[in-house]
């Protein structure tokens, strides 16, 4: 496969194509993170882009911190790669004083005024000066302590893009206006870290390759962009989107699952940009499997392949890619999971529970090899079958039903969720891998369990729906979610869908998409309540979008054989 030829990206060679995309900010670089990039590089990835580090931290206090994830991930895996990715915070950047308030320093950050921070300001001709000298400094600091490379943010909400965007940049002197002059700062900052670092440190440059707005950056635009970063001494361009925002909400949960882009979001805007450079392209979004970016290299989009969540997924996804495993990769379900960090002290993934705590959760085999009998095939049954038989215990799942997968196989019937049939074939297969017997058609009663005879049982038989407490629920007319989408013939052509939660949207959605007329109310005050913050703009959008005719503060008081009464 190309996915495993080494391609050389500056001073440096990478042993495969595969490419860690940067993703969120690395906080407090604690064992916690370091264990996390480790299982990465240990995973087969070729190289490794950590999360975002604002340019003026690494040289006041940061960069020392670094010393032990350099370290680590080279002793783990010596032929891995790994860079940091320095930027200088835009209009979008994230508090990061105590007190909440942004940085008032236009070197350092520029503030969204939000509350009493600062508004955003133009950079002074001694701001530029000084961002410049800060980035030089932070690529020469970054190749002395060990990394292998350095990878510039110069999209998104970043103060790179924003020189480069028209619509950012107002500014009437030689860093605004023309092309030319939009892209004067951005090549300033790569000449010297190129002259800080030398030639033989590679430096990669992440860019914008159109804003889906009017009066932001054009393919023309980028395409003469990419060529200057070239001469400028970029060794490889990872090519992405211009903006953080999009009609239906934020990028970053648009492009994945809910709007119509699909797998392999932004390649073509790679392919584009690989017609006008020689160096290195690295394509990015929902790039998934291993037959998917296999095309995509061979097929002359990208020379290398961004992979971001799906290693969150699944760190081993190149090993497995490379030894031919390819349905024991646990899919990311582009869910988000990972980016609704509010709810949570840290990142989780929900197909891969690992994520963040590989030191905690490497369990090992187990002192007595046991007799387990899991009950149900759910994700929480199946899951809970392979650790355990991974651990070395015999053991057998019972499925009263005639198919493993539980809920998971309603979940995957509404539009944009066909990525949830993959992780119930997924959990299906490592059934298989590990030796875990099956019994379907098996209802588990207290004879069964006399006469298995079990040292343990997990009772992973899910949860029951909650039903309305209101006149004629219970009649013919009245269907249940999971029902619904498993028999979708026994939906009428006039739907009312009660719960404007993340199922009742996406039931909405799908019913109307084929035809029906669908209303839909909510007791609350708004629809997608229990979503996460980035979901919920795209998925009640695409609910009006389906023509959904929805009611809030509303409730079903009767229901009747000609309706329902709200």
């Amino acid at each position: 496969m190309k996915l495993f030829d080494p391609i050389k990206v500056g001073g440096i060679t990478l042993k495969n194509r595969t490419y860690m995309l940067s993703m969120g900010s690395p906080g407090q670089l604690g064992q916690r993170a370091v264990d996390y990039y480790v299982a990465r590089a240990k995973g087969g990835t070729a190289a490794l882009v950590t999360g975002i580090v604002a340019s003026y931290d690494l040289l006041v206090k940061r960069i020392e911190e670094m010393r032990p994830l350099v370290d680590q991930v080279h002793e783990a895996a010596p032929d891995c790669k790994i860079a940091i990715q320095p930027a200088i915070c835009g209009k979008d950047p994230a508090p990061v004083s105590p007190s909440g308030k942004y940085w008032d320093a236009t070197s350092k950050a520029l503030g969204m005024g939000r509350g009493d921070a600062p508004g955003p300001v133009a950079l002074t001709k001694d701001g530029i000066k000084e961002a410049i000298e800060i980035q030089a400094e932070s690529a020469y600091l970054q190749k002395k302590i060990g990394f292998d490379f350095l990878e510039f943010h110069g999209t998104h909400a970043y103060v790179l893009r924003q020189f480069f965007s028209p619509q950012d940049n107002k500014r009437d002197d030689e860093y605004g206006g023309s092309l030319e002059n939009r892209m004067r700062f951005p090549l300033e900052v790569v000449r010297a870290a190129r002259q800080a670092v030398g030639n033989d440190f590679a430096i990669t440059y992440k860019m914008p390759a159109l804003e889906e707005d009017p009066n932001g950056i054009t393919l023309a635009d980028s395409a003469r962009f990419a060529m200057e970063l070239e001469k400028a001494g970029v060794d490889a361009l990872v090519v992405s989107q211009g903006l953080n925002m999009h009609p239906k909400g934020y990028i970053a949960t648009v492009v994945p699952l809910y709007a119509s882009y699909g797998l392999g979001s932004f390649v073509d805007y790679a392919e584009f940009i690989r017609k006008w450079v020689s160096i290195p392209v690295v394509a990015v979004g929902r790039i998934v499997r291993p037959d998917q970016a296999e095309a995509i290299l061979e097929e002359g989009k990208a020379d290398i392949v961004g992979l971001g969540r799906q290693l969150i997924a699944d760190p081993d996804w190149a090993n497995k890619a490379q030894r031919g495993a390819w349905g024991n990769i646990a899919p990311c379900q582009s869910c988000n999971s990972c980016l609704d960090r509010g709810r949570y002290d840290h990142m989780t993934c929900a197909v891969n529970a690992r994520a963040v705590q590989e030191r905690e959760t490497e369990y090992g085999p187990a002192q007595t090899r046991k007799r387990v009998m899991v009950v149900g095939s759910g994700p929480g049954g199946m899951e809970t079958a392979r650790i355990a038989a991974e651990r070395g215990h015999d053991v057998t799942i019972y499925e009263k039903g005639d198919q493993l997968g539980g809920l998971l196989r309603a979940a995957a019937q509404p539009v944009h969720k066909e990525q949830v049939e993959r992780l119930r074939q997924y959990l299906v297969m490592e059934l298989g891998r590990t030796g875990v017997k099956v019994k379907l058609n098996t209802p588990v009663d207290a004879a069964l369990v006399k006469k298995e005879k079990p040292d343990a049982i997990v009772v992973a038989t899910g949860s029951r729906p909650r039903t309305l407490n209101i006149p004629g629920v219970d009649r013919e007319n009245v269907i249940f979610a999971e029902d619904a989408l498993l028999n979708q013939s026994k939906v009428g052509k006039r739907v009312l869908v009660v719960g404007g939660g993340m199922v009742g949207l996406e039931l909405a959605e799908t019913f109307a998409k084929q035809g029906k007329a669908v209303y839909l109310v909510e007791i609350l005050e708004e629809l997608g309540r229990d979503l996460a913050l980035y979901n919920k703009p795209p998925v009640v959008q695409n609910t009006k979008e389906a023509g959904v005719v929805s009611y809030v503060r509303a409730h079903p008081e009767e229901i009747t054989a000609e309706g329902v009464k709200v």
